[in-house]
């Protein structure tokens, strides 16, 4: 299929490429038969009917396409929602790409000391984009998040299913709305991710622990994700933007 990042939960390909072939299948034996009929060849007429074929044609299955909507999504996340209730949107996307999001955040109010504190690494509030693996535990992304600090743009890394989820080193940001830019290569996030105020001029961040390079071994399975989280007592609201996904060459 062109473009199936356009699209998500795509049926497998086996299914796709079946399904077409079985549809090839059915246009060429109706266009055999109306030939016959406009000809005079067939004694009495017949309504096409493809379970007469020698051998008979099944007409395949509905395959449902499930198109990326343009417009934004919206997500809140409750109270202590990290690990359990992790607000997320998940995307397909191919093993080589893009992607960049508008992150516009409503943080409920100030994050209480004892959040962001040295050694600590885990922020309170946290909205971003990311790479997730298919079994919904290993997390690697860009954010924007609130601690009692301040707010930051960073990296997050770790596995959602054990709340082992830390931030990497981060830089202070002023705002509640940045523009947030991963790449990926063979399914592994290059180890410098972006940041930008107004969506045109992007800032590299300090540092991410993943690493793609076009000699590494192809990464597990993953999808694209946007992500948002409260580790204290304050829900979160984040708008996300629909992500701008550009495949990449290899």
């Amino acid at each position: 299929m062109q473009k199936p990042e356009f699209f998500h939960e795509l049926p497998p390909s086996e299914t796709l490429i079946s399904t077409i072939g079985i549809y090839e299948k059915l246009i060429n034996a109706a266009m055999a038969h109306g030939i016959k009929l406009t000809k005079g060849q067939m004694s009495p007429p017949k309504v096409f009917d493809p379970s007469a074929i020698v051998p008979p044609i099944a007409e395949p299955l509905p395959v449902q396409l499930k198109r990326i909507k343009s417009e934004g999504r919206t997500l809140v996340a409750g109270p202590h929602s990290f690990p359990n209730n992790v607000e997320r949107i998940l995307f397909d996307v191919p093993d080589d790409f893009q992607a960049t999001v508008k992150v516009a955040v409503n943080w409920g109010g100030p994050v209480a000391a004892g959040f962001g504190q040295p050694g600590m690494s885990m922020s309170a509030r946290v909205a971003g984009i990311g790479l997730l693996t298919t079994d919904g535990k290993k997390l690697n992304g860009n954010t924007i998040r609130l601690e009692a600090a301040g707010t930051e743009v960073g990296g997050v890394t770790g596995n959602l299913r054990h709340d082992q989820m830390f931030d990497a080193k981060g830089t202070s940001y002023f705002g509640d709305t940045v523009h947030l830019r991963i790449t990926v290569n063979r399914r592994r996030m290059l180890k410098k991710g972006e940041f930008s105020t107004d969506g045109v001029i992007f800032t590299k961040l300090p540092g991410l622990v993943a690493l793609g390079n076009s000699n590494a071994p192809l990464g597990p399975e993953k999808k694209l994700a946007l992500f948002a989280w409260s580790r204290d007592d304050v829900p979160v609201k984040v708008e996300f933007s629909a992500p701008i996904i550009v495949p990449l060459d290899a």
